[in-house]
């Protein structure tokens, strides 16, 4: 128990955006919208001292957060709303974008930079459990 509150939230399948029911999200937070980020331990998460991510847009033949229906994802992110992060399943011939996987929790970033050819960000403080 790490006594950080939790929050269910729900997404819809396609929008990388989750979605917080409980009103103490609102006062908590700050916000009951959020972007999703998955990890799928391929090495674009470093979790340490800091936790770095470092986007490979090879991943699924492009670099996946500039799709164009994902501009509100891209919104969100770059305005500072926490972040929920996933620890997803790794890509297969029958699943080719992973699963959504088990929340990790929802964070506060840093140095969020999203451009063409990159994207990084810094998580730098744990703001609640997530379910």
């Amino acid at each position: 128990m790490t006594g950080l509150p939790r929050f269910h939230f729900v997404q819809e399948r396609g929008p990388w955006i989750a979605y917080c029911a409980d009103p103490l999200c609102a006062t908590l937070l700050g916000t009951t919208v959020v972007p999703v980020m998955r990890d799928f331990r391929d090495g674009q998460w470093v979790w340490g001292k800091q936790v770095l991510f470092s986007g490979n847009p090879d991943q699924f033949g492009r670099p996946w957060w500039n799709d164009p229906g994902q501009a509100r994802w891209r919104e969100l992110l770059l305005s500072g709303s926490p972040l929920l992060v996933r620890r997803a399943t790794p890509p297969t011939a029958e699943a080719p974008t992973g699963s959504v996987g088990e929340p990790i929790g929802v964070f506060r970033t840093h140095d969020v930079a999203i451009a063409d050819d990159h994207m990084t960000l810094k998580l730098i403080e744990r703001l609640a459990e997530a379910s």
